[in-house]
């Protein structure tokens, strides 16, 4: 009786002991991990969506790790050179999901026009052609081109980015707040080279064009698929022979 007395007095006493080891050291350990800061980018002042990010919208902040949302970007180097997926404000923490790898279009789409890079509209002759009215600045699209001896993909017209959606009415179309009493998209503008806005304005003119959605929202498939687009038609430019020009005198 006495020995098992014993045994639990001593059970009883590591309880104790263990207990005020949690209670004294493991817990504070961990409060102090926990409060530990983090030095983070936020932005300084705001940035509108499609900006290119530099070192000089950004400043550097020390936050509480326990504080830090899912997905801050602690590194300089993975912001830099990013484009701004969505409208910041000031003081706005530099996450991951805010981020694009290519230029995120926005309103003022026409800010990433190059000499090399045109834009151009086509009209969306009916609901179904449109895609039903689905589109957004930003997809990666291919153009379905239907003449009377059929239809097809060109490849030169497979790959192509929105730029914006438009209405009859010259307003920018959202197909995330449209409503019922919203006009419906009548043009879609797309970044081109210009020899795809020749090919592209001559389907406008002679045959129906459909537009597909090829890619939406994963940025690295929007990437791979511009590239793969850029490949093939400078491929096509490599084919191409000059032209023989004779000159009679």
């Amino acid at each position: 009786m006495k020995k098992l007395l014993r045994n639990r007095t001593v059970l009883a006493c590591l309880c104790i002991a263990l207990a005020a080891l949690l209670a004294f050291v493991a817990a504070p350990l961990a409060q102090k991990s926990a409060q530990k800061e983090t030095e983070v980018y936020v932005t300084k002042a705001a940035v509108r969506k499609g900006t290119e990010l530099t070192e000089s919208y950004l400043k550097v902040i020390s936050v509480p790790a326990q504080y830090l949302p899912a997905g801050t970007i602690t590194e300089k180097e993975k912001i830099v050179g990013q484009y701004a997926k969505t409208d910041l404000v000031a003081g706005d923490y530099v996450l991951t999901d805010k981020l694009s790898k290519i230029p995120t279009v926005a309103n003022d789409w026409y800010k990433d026009v190059a000499p090399e890079r045109l834009a151009i509209s086509v009209s969306i002759k009916s609901f179904a052609s449109g895609l039903s009215a689905k589109l957004e600045p930003g997809d990666i699209v291919s153009f379905v081109c239907i003449r009377s001896d059929g239809s097809t993909i060109p490849e030169e017209l497979k790959y192509m980015q929105v730029a914006a959606v438009t209405t009859e009415l010259a307003q920018d179309f959202d197909a995330q707040k449209q409503d019922a009493a919203e006009s419906l998209p009548a043009t879609v503008t797309v970044f081109a080279t210009p020899a795809q806005a020749e090919l592209l304005a001559d389907y406008e003119l002679n045959s129906n064009l459909h537009v597909a959605l090829v890619s939406r929202g994963d940025e690295q498939r929007a990437e791979e698929l511009l590239e793969t687009q850029q490949a093939a038609l400078s491929e096509d430019a490599a084919e191409v022979s000059p032209e023989e020009v004779t000159v009679s005198e």
